[in-house]
């Protein structure tokens, strides 16, 4: 039994105690959702604003790494990706948001193998001029903005690095591709579709169940 955002859980209960201990850590696990992009392209915006309206928690893994004094820069350290599964384990809210992780498809299937698959992933696509013009709005006094030379460099990087990470992540997950060149009161409408679908239900009754007989 499925539904788009929630999962009627069954544990095999005739396997070992280890075994069915496990499936009910994994099973009592949050909802998770991914939402990656490259830097500027809206993502911390769209995350703020999901969460205040949803029930959703918003956790930024640079943020996260910094507060375990990780290295930012170390993409394919294993413990930062474990160190962010433990953290979940105690996370007692039902659906928790991670800004900007997985990282590269290591992370992914590091985390998916030990946590859980994400619910869903976002994928914020925006080209390097719409991410200059982002964060300038924002202003050089934001902490998270970079000179425009800097992030051109990210966002190129992103793109030139991202390429198995994004294949996987198609193969393997529920996978949304944002398109982020839009105003982002439209970015977030696309977020909302899927996050909030529109279910259209037809019940017949009276006339329209006669007719339907007929």
């Amino acid at each position: 039994m499925y539904a788009r955002f929630g999962k009627v859980k069954h544990i095999d209960a005739s396997k070992g105690v280890a075994e069915v201990f496990e499936a009910t850590k994994k099973a009592m696990l949050p909802q998770v959702f991914f939402m990656i992009g490259p830097k500027g392209s809206g993502k911390s915006t769209v995350a703020r604003e999901l969460a205040n309206r949803t029930n959703m928690v918003v956790l930024n893994f640079d943020h996260f790494l910094r507060e375990h004094h990780f290295d930012l820069n170390d993409y394919d350290n294993e413990e930062a990706t474990m160190a962010l599964v433990r953290y979940l384990v105690n996370e007692t809210n039902p659906r928790v948001l991670i800004e900007d992780f997985p990282r590269n498809e290591t992370q992914a299937r590091l985390f998916i193998k030990n946590c859980v698959a994400p619910t869903e992933v976002f994928y914020i696509r925006c080209g390097k001029d719409m991410c200059q013009e982002r964060l300038l709005e924002i202003g050089s006094g934001h902490p998270s903005y970079v000179p425009s030379a800097l992030l051109s460099k990210q966002v190129k990087r992103f793109y030139e690095t991202s390429g198995p990470l994004i294949a996987y992540l198609k193969k393997n997950t529920h996978f949304t591709e944002i398109n982020g060149e839009k105003i982002l009161p439209n970015v977030l409408k696309d977020v909302y579709s899927v996050v909030e679908p529109t279910v259209i239900h037809i019940r017949t009754g009276g006339n329209a169940s006669n007719e339907l007989r007929k």
